[in-house]
């Protein structure tokens, strides 16, 4: 009787830490997940807007020479342009608490999304069956339960 008792407790430590392990695992592969899907939404968002500078660089060029021609001098029409510039970042400055929160609550949307997203299994290539995985559980599918039936 003592030997089946030492028998079990050894298969129940060897049990616990294989499943330590893998529960350690689990997580390790989840947060990679998220590191990544967050670099990948990040670098889409400097390319977007590293593009979309480039654009604005040369529209506005053209806003310069444009209206240096209308005024007959590109020195007047490069100056408009700057004043604009100017006003837009004196509302910045003045706005800049408002700016601060709205960026504050677009992130915490944003991870909060990819959560949700990760909490209900969305991506397919992760969960194929469509069946939950709660904490790091097996997961059943209908034709698991059926053949156990």
């Amino acid at each position: 009787m003592e030997k089946d008792s030492g028998v079990f407790f050894r298969e129940l430590k060897d049990k616990i830490t294989e499943y330590a392990e893998l529960k350690l695992e689990y997580y390790k592969l989840s947060s990679y997940e998220v590191i990544g899907k967050a670099a990948g939404k990040l670098s889409y968002g400097l390319i977007l807007i590293l593009t979309g500078l480039g654009a604005l660089i040369f529209l506005l060029l053209s806003v310069g020479f444009f209206l240096g021609d209308l005024l007959h001098s590109n020195g007047l029409g490069f100056l408009c342009v700057t004043m604009f510039f100017v006003l837009v970042l004196g509302l910045v400055v003045l706005n800049k608490d408002a700016i601060k929160v709205l960026i504050i609550n677009k992130c915490l949307d944003g991870i909060s999304k990819l959560e949700e997203e990760l909490d209900n299994g969305n991506d397919s290539s992760d969960n194929p069956s469509g069946a939950e995985d709660v904490a790091g559980e097996i997961m059943l599918t209908e034709k698991t339960d059926q053949a156990a039936d």
